[in-house]
């Protein structure tokens, strides 16, 4: 069984982080919780670690430009989102696919608030 599964608050999160930092899983969770709460210092700042570990992590990355677009970091979400969109072009995974579609619609949405290529 998935250890995060069962996991609902941030601070369990937290706690399950704490033991398991080097859980991929757990550390996406973690995030998406602090951007869902509100939390976008705790996000961006467990996020950048993540990444440090996981550089190559699709899933960070967009959350890290999510969360950096909430903050008003335009410039440097947009930046995050093209460099995902750089890193999956050629991968035809429906996964990937997807996560195309997602940064290429914030690449969209930060345009149309000023950000321009």
């Amino acid at each position: 069984m998935d250890q995060g599964s069962s996991i609902t608050s941030l601070d369990e999160l937290e706690r399950q982080v704490a033991k398991s930092p080097g859980d991929l899983q757990l550390l996406r969770r973690l995030a998406w919780g602090y951007y869902t709460a509100g939390r976008l210092d705790d996000a961006r700042r467990t996020l950048e670690g993540a990444l440090k570990r996981f550089a190559s992590d699709e899933e960070l990355q967009y959350t890290l430009g999510l969360t950096l677009k909430r903050m008003g970091e335009l410039e440097e979400a947009k930046k995050i989102c093209q460099g995902l969109l750089d890193a999956i072009a050629h991968d035809a995974s429906t996964r990937s696919r997807m996560l195309r579609t997602l940064a290429e619609s914030q690449i969209m949405l930060i345009e149309r608030q000023g950000v321009s290529s």
